[in-house]
């Protein structure tokens, strides 16, 4: 059986950057929990193509930008 992972309200922008200067991993899954969908939504609008890897996509806003 798999566990799903629990979805929580997002935390407040503060919140999340606070977790970043704390360099707690953290950060990138609450940066996703907050602003995943936002950033396929603009990689399919830019790319028009949902075959294209959301992890990519997400790999490369979160951890590239680090």
């Amino acid at each position: 059986m798999v566990a799903l992972k629990e979805k929580h309200a997002p935390l407040s922008d503060e919140e999340i950057i606070e977790l970043y200067w704390q360099r707690n991993e953290n950060a990138i899954s609450e940066t996703d929990n907050k602003y995943g969908e936002l950033v396929f939504k603009i990689a399919y609008n830019i790319l028009n193509d949902k075959t294209y890897s959301l992890g990519s996509c997400k790999e490369i806003l979160f951890i590239g930008s680090a």
